[in-house]
């Protein structure tokens, strides 16, 4: 099952419509696969690796998001937006 298509299942604005017309044990075994890969996306979520750009005005760009920080001497080690741990090397792209 791919993840779009557990997300249709499981949400409530779509999952009946995803689901009509399917028989009980149908329906059923999909709900199950869909929790299985969701559950499995909660225990093991995928980590985004990004930087701090600096900037000469004293502010701070997560280069995932964008998220624009002003600190003096600090730098966080995940960006509080996204979640992306600032671990990258500056020019290190990310491969999805």
């Amino acid at each position: 099952m791919k993840t779009d298509e557990a997300i249709r299942i499981l949400d409530p604005e779509t999952s009946a419509a995803a689901l009509y017309g399917l028989g009980h044990d149908e329906a059923v075994a999909l709900v199950e696969d869909a929790c299985r890969l969701a559950v499995a996306a909660l225990k093991d979520p995928p980590v985004k690796h990004a930087h701090w750009i600096e900037h000469d005005d004293g502010y701070q760009t997560c280069s995932n998001c964008g998220e624009e920080h002003c600190w003096e001497d600090y730098r966080a080690s995940y960006c509080d937006v996204c979640g992306a741990k600032m671990d990258e090397e500056i020019g290190e792209k990310e491969e999805d």
